[in-house]
């Protein structure tokens, strides 16, 4: 500390900082590196796409138990739903590195590519998709949607017109406990990982791995930062979908 101010060794080096200088070995600031700016969107991309996919299949699969409930596959399609959540991360990610890291006949090897990272953690989350699913599935009386199929309304029909605006809240909170695991997961990511794919948890383990807390802190703060905004930002969707909610 100089001239005894508390503030005199503070710097913004590490957000906005340029490359090239004295400090941290000559790097960038996080908002200037251009290897942070792409995991950023990687992150958001891989998120954003887990999150979709894993409540369509989520409420798919949980409306085949719950309107057949009793039955075996009903008991078969829970069973097997949950199974992922008994599987550690990174025996999850290893797994799916054994199975895709090779081409299966005309299909090419998945490894290092974001579909693999999208497969491994779809499926690795669908538990809780699932579960979102059955808890507001189980809230939506089966007269309502029995009453329509008679009507004529098709499947999708019913889905997008009944099933969907009466579950969304419930949907859109699996979808943000889903985007919030995918955002700060590393045991997951840390064997996908490669350089065409970066994200954000794998650089703030790197930059920690490499004595550069300030950034890996800095990373963090920003993962935080995109928690938040996701909660937020699903509960203003929440009150624009379900208006009679603010009625």
């Amino acid at each position: 500390m100089q001239n005894g101010s508390l503030f005199s060794n503070w710097t913004t080096h590490f957000w906005i900082g340029e490359g090239g200088t004295d400090m941290a070995q000559g790097q960038a600031g996080i908002f200037r590196n251009p290897v942070l700016i792409e995991a950023l969107w990687m992150t958001l991309k891989l998120a954003v796409t887990v999150a979709i996919t894993t409540m369509a299949l989520g409420l798919a699969l949980a409306h085949t138990i719950a309107r057949n409930k009793g039955s075996v596959l009903a008991t078969v399609l829970g069973q097997v739903s949950f199974t992922p959540i008994l599987i550690p991360s990174i025996a999850f990610a290893a797994a799916y590195i054994a199975l895709f890291g090779a081409p299966i006949g005309p299909l090419p090897s998945l490894y290092g590519t974001f579909l693999l990272l999208v497969l491994a953690a779809s499926a690795h989350l669908l538990p809780y998709a699932v579960q979102s699913g059955r808890s507001v599935l189980g809230q939506i009386s089966a007269d309502i949607e029995e009453s329509a199929r008679l009507t004529g309304a098709g499947f999708f029909r019913r889905m997008g017109a009944i099933i969907m605006p009466l579950a969304i809240r419930g949907l859109l909170a699996g979808a943000l406990l889903v985007f919030v695991k995918i955002v700060r997961d590393l045991s997951l990511v840390v064997l996908l990982f490669t350089s065409t794919s970066p994200v954000l948890s794998m650089l703030a383990y790197r930059y920690a791995a490499e004595g550069f807390m300030q950034f890996a802190n800095a990373i963090t703060m920003v993962i935080l930062v995109l928690c938040v905004i996701a909660t937020l930002l699903a509960h203003r969707l929440q009150n624009r979908v379900q208006k009679w909610k603010s009625a």
